[in-house]
């Protein structure tokens, strides 16, 4: 739960009180213009209860802060504060239940958007690039993707099923907004963090946690 003072209004998820204090008039403001800047005019983080006069520094400040409101929890019991970092902790193969990026992806655009409202299916590679286990002469395990060297096998091959990897280089996820000029992110979670900001349509935000639910719940049976 959010709370916004200037406005006297309460919020059930983050993202949404961070998308109010981007669209209300009550907290547009002009910096420059004022003498004096009172509290009420700038944007305060609900957590720690600090005020912030530019936007920038607010949302820096928000993504960072030790005294975060956790409003989303995993079926491990970790508790994070966006909705973008809980489906990220899939993604990183970091909850108990090994769901990984590869069952995400497959998932969410199998049953939770088949439509493709926000993900190219097509791009969702079932055969992800494999990596050569040779050593070169420097003794280094090479990506032939980018080329990048790894010390270890389990280092490449970390670095081979990340986001930009995974899917050969694609970018399957998309924004359907026209004020991003549709975006397109190389994991799902990306697209969430993307959304979550407010820089376009609040309810597309709405939109696509909803379509999410459904991948947080199957996790919870795993």
């Amino acid at each position: 739960m959010a709370f916004c003072a200037p406005c006297n209004r309460s919020f059930n998820a983050y993202h949404s009180y961070l998308q109010h204090l981007n669209n209300s008039p009550q907290h547009r403001h002009d910096p420059n213009t004022l003498p004096y800047r009172p509290p009420a005019a700038g944007l305060h983080c609900v957590a720690c209860g600090r005020v912030f006069y530019t936007r920038v520094e607010f949302v820096r400040h928000v993504y960072g802060c030790t005294r975060q409101i956790m409003d989303y929890e995993c079926a491990c019991g970790r508790q994070f504060a966006r909705e973008s970092s809980l489906v990220s902790h899939f993604e990183r193969l970091t909850c108990p239940s090994w769901v990984d990026l590869r069952f995400v992806d497959n998932y969410f655009s199998g049953l939770c958007d088949p439509e493709g409202r926000f993900v190219h299916r097509e791009r969702i590679s079932q055969d992800p690039p494999m990596p050569n286990f040779i050593r070169d002469r420097r003794g280094s395990y090479w990506c032939r993707l980018c080329h990048l060297r790894f010390r270890t096998p389990h280092e490449l091959m970390c670095h081979v099923w990340s986001p930009p990897h995974k899917n050969w280089g694609l970018r399957a996820y998309q924004c359907p907004s026209d004020r991003c000029q549709r975006m397109e992110f190389f994991c799902l979670s990306d697209l969430m963090a993307h959304l979550e900001t407010g820089q376009c349509e609040e309810h597309l935000g709405r939109e696509l946690s909803t379509m999410v639910i459904g991948l947080v719940d199957v996790v919870g049976y795993l």
